[in-house]
């Protein structure tokens, strides 16, 4: 049986202003006191979600912060992993730690300290600890791909154009092979489909190539027009694999006479065709 290990850990938060109380979470610090392990991970590409936040903030401000921090937890994790001095300085092993994550009026906060029991490493819990703060991979599930429906839903009807479609319909066959689509044409069997394929590599690629012969076997009974895909990709914390298998099914969508894919965020590509439609 692979021995447990105690760790804990916390949140690091961006607060700009103490005043408001808003943050975004931008990292996790974790600690294995028995070894004197500490490590963190900071996100320094999804800036864009700190911008939205606080579109009023010089966007350098933010990337000038960020160094900042790392440079003060690189300082951190070199103290408490190989400064000896420290190592006396209390009999309780979290007191660096609590000092650390101690409440504060700065722009770095911590969130309270969090405990964990597990048998993986140091290493692989703060990925998935920051995989689940920072990136928020819960939200990524099948429901995720429902989120990504109603959100255009709104983009669409913004518009006043959702009287165009029929919604949450199906091509095909009810009972036996069908394309579900939430916005089909009310005047022809096309319309727009929304595909979550922020996953691995091997459910990216299984999925796109069922889609792919889904609609070759509908078309047999069904006079298909083309019908727009559109597409979440791979978030950047996926494998490399993944993010290759995913420019290989696009490709593949794009040559198939009856898919025209697109990124989900290209909303300029989605309104053109629906403008054309």
């Amino acid at each position: 049986m692979s021995k447990k290990n105690n760790y804990i850990y916390s949140i690091v938060k961006f607060r700009p202003y103490n005043t408001t109380e808003e943050f975004v979470n931008v990292g996790v610090v974790i600690y294995d006191p028995e070894n004197r392990i500490f490590d963190y991970k900071i996100d320094s590409i999804h800036r864009k979600r700190v911008n939205d936040f606080f579109p009023e903030l010089n966007k350098k401000y933010f990337i000038n912060w960020l160094r900042g921090v790392k440079e003060e937890l690189s300082f951190y994790k070199k103290s408490i992993s190989d400064d000896p001095l420290l190592a006396p300085i209390s009999d309780d092993p979290l007191i660096l730690f609590k000092t650390l994550v101690s409440p504060s009026e700065n722009v770095l906060i911590f969130s309270d300290i969090k405990y964990l029991f597990s048998d993986k490493s140091v290493e692989s819990e703060i990925g998935d600890l920051f995989k689940y703060y920072v990136e928020r991979n819960f939200a990524h599930s099948d429901s995720y791909q429902q989120k990504m429906i109603r959100d255009l839903k709104r983009k669409i009807e913004s518009r006043n154009l959702l009287t165009k479609f029929k919604l949450n319909s199906e091509i095909g066959d009810p009972d036996g092979l069908h394309i579900s689509i939430p916005f089909l044409f009310r005047e022809k069997l096309s319309g727009i489909k929304v595909i979550d394929l922020n996953k691995d590599a091997n459910t990216i690629f299984k999925e796109g190539v069922t889609f792919i012969k889904l609609i070759d076997s509908v078309r047999e009974v069904e006079s298909i027009s083309k019908i727009l895909v559109a597409l979440n990709k791979p978030s950047t914390d996926k494998k490399v694999a993944a993010s290759d298998i995913y420019k290989s099914i696009f490709k593949e969508f794009k040559s198939h006479e009856l898919i025209e894919p697109c990124h989900y965020e290209d909303d300029d590509q989605i309104f053109e065709f629906i403008e054309s439609n």
